[in-house]
């Protein structure tokens, strides 16, 4: 008989204190040992304080580059502008990733971002193993699947999107 994995995962840790502590509580409870982290959330200080220590769990990044909620906005790592066609004109990242067909930002740039989000999670104390992304950018920027990928193997990290074509 054959045998059945399931993986489960918490993402959006550091978004918001209520996550941080509903994603210690399953954690703790055993429910879930794969977490995702992003590095712009308001609250990714208190999350790193609350479990960036606990060696049970495999933390990855939660690479993210919009913020789709009316009145929660994460701005990038990185000082960028309009012209990166990341952000809006108040800096904050765009609310959908789709938008990007329209703003067309570059690899590079989005890569730049995606690598000053990992410092500053690593820097933060937490070991971070896998990368993911947030909302799928990458289905929205030519090139950006490729360039992840390219970017994950460089860093060491597993790759979502390798993990999901093997399965």
């Amino acid at each position: 008989m054959a045998r059945i994995t399931f993986v489960a995962r918490c993402d959006d840790l550091g978004s918001g204190a209520d996550a941080n502590q509903a994603i210690d509580a399953v954690t703790r409870a055993g429910f879930i040992k794969n977490v995702s982290v992003m590095a712009p959330g308001r609250f990714v200080e208190g999350a790193a304080e609350l479990l960036a220590g606990r060696k049970e769990i495999c933390f990855g990044m939660h690479a993210t580059l919009n913020a789709e909620w009316d009145r929660v906005k994460w701005a990038p790592v990185l000082p960028l502008d309009e012209t990166s066609g990341l952000v809006d004109e108040n800096g904050y990242f765009l609310a959908d990733p789709a938008l990007f067909e329209r703003t067309k930002p570059a690899p590079e740039t989005i890569l730049r971002e995606v690598d000053a989000q990992l410092e500053k999670l690593r820097a933060a104390g937490f070991d971070i193993r896998y990368i993911d992304s947030h909302m799928f950018p990458e289905m929205f920027v030519e090139g950006m699947d490729e360039a992840m990928a390219e970017f994950a193997k460089r860093k060491g990290l597993i790759d979502h999107w390798c993990v999901r074509s093997q399965a």
